[in-house]
């Protein structure tokens, strides 16, 4: 499977391209951070339920409605994003797709005690470190692909996340909060990228193609628009 880990990047590429790939009929495992805050909503979610949408059209902060379920997210350059993408038929998910993402979460909390964080998964979801979550996961399907997307918190900018999501940051940890300072990005990627071979086999480092970066254009219309995004509403 390829590996595409590109750094920061811009905020809808961030989202738009584990969205482009199935599309494509391709797999991948994406690992990045966006350039710019914003926040992302799951696809049957009402968007006024979660979202203060005053404070994020004041503050200019976007927001993205995604194809996958799941909760409410703030998302900024404070998060290592990990995105999974599979073919239907891959074997990986011959043991269902639950099994799948459980030990996909499993690897993001190996990273965390790799770290020196005692995090451990739990049920659903998510990744805990005494009864708050550092990490998380949202699990779909994409053009027929198994879609698992997730985020690290490295650090948490209080203020704005208690301002654009209604439910605040009082059940949040971060890698910063856990151990006082802040590990070097590198290091964090590479122990991510030891894990996740754990469970997928060889990740092989490679660029975002010509093809993909023309799916993603041909996307953001859609994905930009506000039937789109205010269909929870309906």
């Amino acid at each position: 499977m390829k590996l595409h880990a590109l750094g920061h990047i811009p905020w809808l590429d961030s989202q738009l391209l584990y969205h482009a790939l199935p599309r494509l009929n391709r797999e991948g495992l994406f690992i990045l951070s966006s350039r710019e805050p914003y926040v992302c909503i799951g696809c049957q979610q009402n968007l006024d339920q979660g979202v203060d949408t005053a404070y994020c059209e004041a503050e200019d902060i976007a927001i993205f409605r995604r194809e996958v379920g799941g909760r409410t997210l703030y998302v900024d350059g404070r998060q290592i994003l990990y995105q999974f993408v599979l073919r239907g038929d891959n074997p990986l998910l011959a043991s269902g797709r639950e099994a799948l993402h459980r030990k996909l979460l499993t690897s993001v909390a190996r990273t965390c005690r790799d770290l020196g964080i005692p995090a451990e998964y739990q049920s659903g979801n998510d990744i805990v470190v005494k009864g708050r979550r550092i990490a998380s996961s949202e699990v779909g399907e994409i053009a027929g692909s198994f879609v698992m997307t997730g985020s690290l918190l490295l650090d948490l900018a209080h203020a704005t996340l208690s301002q654009a999501l209604k439910e605040g940051d009082k059940h949040m940890a971060s890698v910063v909060r856990e151990l006082g300072w802040m590990p070097p990005t590198a290091d964090l990627v590479a122990f991510l990228r030891v894990n996740f071979e754990a469970v997928l086999g060889s990740l092989k480092l490679a660029d975002v193609g010509s093809d993909l970066r023309a799916k993603v254009d041909e996307l953001k219309p859609h994905f930009t628009s506000e039937r789109w995004l205010s269909r929870g509403q309906e």
